[in-house]
């Protein structure tokens, strides 16, 4: 695992992950919008902002995993109604030869 320092405010914070410099870039990025958005300090101790941080940060995933969630449930819903509507079908050949292959004109480029 490598270690990474990244600064918050005016704390220096070490973490230690198996992920990319670029992810860790990115995660330092969200922390430092997140930790501005909030105000800095905003005369706070930098644990209390940092304590806001945390807590903004947990209610976004909250809410993006939930928005996974139901597009994935929306998905499989979808997917059922599909399949369905092709059990439903008979299957005829496509041309009067009984070849199971589509016409060229009907192919989408």
């Amino acid at each position: 695992m490598k270690e990474y320092a990244l600064k918050v405010g005016s704390s220096d914070l070490v973490i230690r992950s198996d992920e990319s410099a670029e992810h860790i870039s990115a995660v330092q990025q969200l922390i430092s919008t997140t930790f501005a958005e909030a105000g800095g300090h905003g005369g706070r101790p930098q644990h209390t902002a940092l304590a806001f941080v945390a807590l903004t940060l947990a209610d976004q995933l909250i809410k993006e995993r939930t928005a996974h969630q139901s597009l994935k449930e929306r998905i499989r819903s979808r997917s059922r109604e599909l399949l369905k509507t092709l059990a439903s079908r008979s299957l005829e050949p496509f041309s009067a030869n009984g070849s199971t292959e589509p016409p060229e004109a009907s192919l989408v480029a």
